[in-house]
């Protein structure tokens, strides 16, 4: 562990971050092997390795790891870990990199930016109040900018998984969009009874209220409010009028944004 100077950072997400890491190259290990953890500083930036001498993995496997919901460990594995990681790194203006290789280990690899000198402090984005169905309202951002390509949205996240959502949530608001996030149908319904959404993204499988059924009472009360369905199931359509539109599990961020400005556009 070389010194190395201050970078901007939560240290709560960035331990997030490194703890991840961790357990996964402890997974990766079910025999025995050496866990490195090392920091150097680079030019104009600091890294942070986490490396093991585990089972590797395949480059078919690097290229999905950072999807949402992608795992290789079955029923034991969320999916989340490592997108999540990838969304906190890039928030920290970060990129995180891997190199690995079947039986051959596994290397994780952190880059992030210096601090300034004497940083501003980044005030709190104010709550923005209560809208009435109906009303106007402005088209904030989350702490992040659009792309060109997008036009930043009030969208509304649903999904009975606390990680799912989180994800979901995060992603979308890498992408300059002002998200809320609801544990299932009846507080999404909740939800829009007191503001104005553009769009709403649901989960299709969930207790008391499936994505469906939440998609028909939205069409009754929000003819408008263009709804989509997120599902790991293959044969799923967008059947009817209810549901805009029908995103796959696991999901690339770029497609979920072409869907989401597709049906709002």
């Amino acid at each position: 562990l070389q010194p190395t100077p201050s970078i901007p950072g939560t240290p709560t997400e960035l331990r997030e971050v490194l703890v991840n890491l961790v357990l996964n190259a402890v997974q990766a290990m079910p025999t025995g092997g050496t866990l490195r953890v090392a920091t150097a500083p680079t030019p104009g930036g600091v890294t942070v390795e986490v490396a093991d001498t585990g089972e590797g993995m395949s480059e078919r496997v690097q290229r999905r790891i950072f999807e949402p919901l992608y795992t290789t460990k079955g029923a034991a594995g969320t999916g989340m870990g490592l997108t999540v990681s990838q969304g906190i790194v890039q928030e920290h203006n970060g990129r995180i990199e891997v190199q690995s290789a079947p039986g051959k280990g596994t290397r994780f690899r952190l880059v992030f930016p210096l601090a300034a000198e004497a940083p501003a402090p980044v005030a709190s984005p104010s709550p923005e109040p209560l809208a009435r169905p109906g009303a106007s309202r402005p088209l904030g951002g989350a702490g992040r900018s659009a792309t060109a390509s997008t036009r930043p949205l009030r969208i509304l996240v649903v999904d009975d998984e606390p990680m799912v959502r989180l994800v979901t949530t995060k992603l979308l608001q890498m992408r300059g969009h002002t998200v809320d996030d609801v544990d299932g149908g009846q507080a999404a319904l909740d939800s829009l009874d007191g503001v104005v959404y553009d769009l709403v993204v649901t989960d299709l499988s969930m207790p008391g209220m499936s994505g469906r059924e939440l998609a028909a009472e939205i069409r009754a009360r929000f003819p408008e409010l263009p709804v989509v369905l997120l599902t790991g199931d293959t044969d799923v359509r967008a059947e009817g009028s209810d549901v805009t539109e029908v995103v796959r599990k696991p999901f690339q961020i770029d497609a979920l944004e072409a869907v989401v400005q597709r049906v709002v556009g």
